[in-house]
């Protein structure tokens, strides 16, 4: 079978969810699941796939933004034997190549995440410090 995957949080509006499970099926995928922001409709979906399915994503980041989980899942499709596009790319998730770029692509999203927690907890302390002058 050949499946789509949106997070409908992660599409942000609902005429980009539409465009997004056209272009889904554009891509092949013969069922789109639009999932809601806590991913209900994901553990069906992982469970129900079989060796040679294929999972198409519009972003890599509608699996999971947490990196723990999309590690794991990623490792789930991998042993599943699972054919994974995302956008237009065909992902080999046994090939070592492909397997750096997502960490390398994980790592980034993690850096960035923690950085811009860091900058907000620096906004909030700015702001309670000028507070406490007033």
């Amino acid at each position: 079978m050949k499946f789509g995957y949106i997070n409908k949080k992660q599409s942000v509006s609902k005429d980009t969810a539409v465009y997004m499970q056209e272009y889904l099926k554009y891509q092949g995928a013969e069922t789109v699941i639009i999932d809601d922001e806590q991913h209900e409709a994901l553990p069906e979906l992982l469970q129900s796939l079989n060796p040679g399915d294929t999972l198409y994503l519009f972003n890599l980041w509608h699996l999971s933004m947490n990196t723990t989980r999309l590690a794991d899942i990623l490792e789930e499709l991998r042993q599943k034997d699972v054919i994974l596009f995302i956008g237009k790319e065909h992902c080999d998730l046994k090939d070592e190549q492909t397997n750096f770029e997502l960490r390398r692509a994980m790592d980034y999203h993690n850096e960035t995440a923690k950085n811009i927690r860091n900058a907000m907890e620096g906004l909030q302390k700015m702001r309670d410090s000028k507070r406490g002058q007033d």
